[in-house]
């Protein structure tokens, strides 16, 4: 990766664990939502782990 770009990720997952929401956490990092859905899948393999579990309604932290 770039330098700066994990750093980046982080704080899209770190916003989206607090707002459990695409949509609120694309507005507070004025973002697109898109880049924010793109970034989750990638973070968590980065990390070896699965951060967040979503259905069409809702976005979840894991405990794994």
């Amino acid at each position: 990766m770039y330098p700066g770009v994990e750093l980046q990720l982080y704080r899209y997952v770190a916003v989206l664990g607090e707002e459990l929401n695409f949509t609120r956490a694309g507005l507070r990092l004025h973002v697109c939502t898109t880049f924010i859905k793109q970034a989750n899948p990638g973070t968590g393999d980065y990390l070896g782990a699965q951060l967040f579990e979503r259905d069409k309604r809702e976005v979840r932290l894991t405990l794994r």
